[in-house]
C-alpha cells in the first residue's frame, strides 16, 4: 500500500513517538470525499453537508453530532463504496471547515482511524504538537480527571446505572482499567454529574478523548464529558498509583 498518511498512520500505532510525523503528514495530505446522496453508497447516509465548497455525504449520530466518511486515496474510496461522485480536497481545509464533526478516515477498511472533534481542533491549531510534547515531558506527579456529566439524551429521574447501556458502558472502561489506562474510576451521586474517572500519568488530553468518544453512553448522548487536569500535591503513594 503506497499510501504515505496509512504508512504513517500505521507506524504511530507501533510507536507513538511517531504521532507527530503521522499528524503533520495527515495535515498536508489529500482527502476523498462522498458527495452522492444514494443510501447505498455508505450505510445509512442522512444527508449532504451542504456549503459552497464541499456537499459532502454526512452519517447522524446518536449524540447529535456527526461522522464523515473520508479516504486518504481514490483507489480505497473506490474499493468501499463503488461510487464514482467523490471530491478531492486538501485535509486541512476539510478538518477547518467541518469543525465539531467526526471524520471517519478509510471507513470500513483495515486502516480506519477515527478523528475526534478535539484532535481536529488542535490539528488546526498546532496545539496538537504541543499536547505531543508535554506528554512526553509530563512528570508523575500530574494526571487528569475524566468527569462525565448528563447529555441531552440523558433519561432524569434515572441514575446512571439505569440509564440505557449503561452496563456496555462501564464495560469499556472496565477494560481500559485492566489495560493499564484507567486508575479509578465510578458514579457520583449527583444528580448534575455521571461518573468520574481518575487517569494515570502520561496519558495525553487526545488519548483521553478517544477512550471517552468510544464510551457507548457518550455515543449515545447520554452522557458528555470534560477532561481536566489534576496536580498531585500529597498522596501520591496511594494504593491506586503503587
Amino acid at each position: 500500500m503506497n499510501d504515505k498518511l496509512i504508512i504513517a498512520y500505521q507506524k504511530a500505532l507501533e510507536d507513538p513517538s511517531l504521532r507527530e510525523e503521522f499528524y503533520r503528514t495527515l495535515y498536508q495530505s489529500n482527502f476523498y470525499l462522498l458527495i452522492s446522496a444514494d443510501p447505498s453508497v455508505y450505510g445509512e447516509i442522512s444527508g449532504v453537508l451542504q456549503n459552497e465548497v464541499m456537499p459532502v455525504v454526512y452519517v447522524d449520530r446518536p449524540d447529535g453530532k456527526i461522522n464523515i466518511p473520508a479516504f486518504s486515496s481514490k483507489k480505497l474510496l473506490l474499493e468501499v463504496s463503488g461510487e464514482k461522485d467523490f471530491i478531492k480536497l486538501p485535509a486541512k481545509t476539510v478538518l477547518e471547515l467541518t469543525r465539531g464533526a467526526h471524520i471517519i478516515l478509510n471507513p470500513k477498511t483495515k486502516f480506519t482511524k477515527e478523528i475526534f472533534p478535539g484532535e481536529i481542533e488542535a490539528i488546526i491549531s498546532g496545539e496538537i504538537y504541543n499536547n505531543i510534547e508535554e506528554t512526553k515531558n509530563e512528570q508523575e506527579e500530574f494526571s487528569k480527571i475524566l468527569l462525565f456529566s448528563p447529555g441531552p439524551n440523558w433519561v432524569p429521574g434515572l441514575p446512571i446505572e439505569e440509564q440505557e447501556d449503561s452496563l456496555a458502558h462501564f464495560q469499556h472502561f472496565a477494560k481500559l482499567n485492566q489495560d493499564g489506562n484507567l486508575l479509578l474510576g465510578g458514579p457520583l451521586f449527583s444528580k448534575e454529574y455521571g461518573s468520574l474517572m481518575l487517569i494515570p500519568p502520561g496519558l495525553s488530553s487526545l488519548d483521553i478523548e478517544e477512550f471517552a468518544e468510544k464510551g457507548p453512553l457518550v455515543i449515545k448522548g447520554i452522557l458528555t464529558y470534560a477532561i481536566l487536569p489534576w496536580q498531585i500535591v500529597f498522596g501520591s503513594k496511594m494504593k491506586a498509583f503503587e
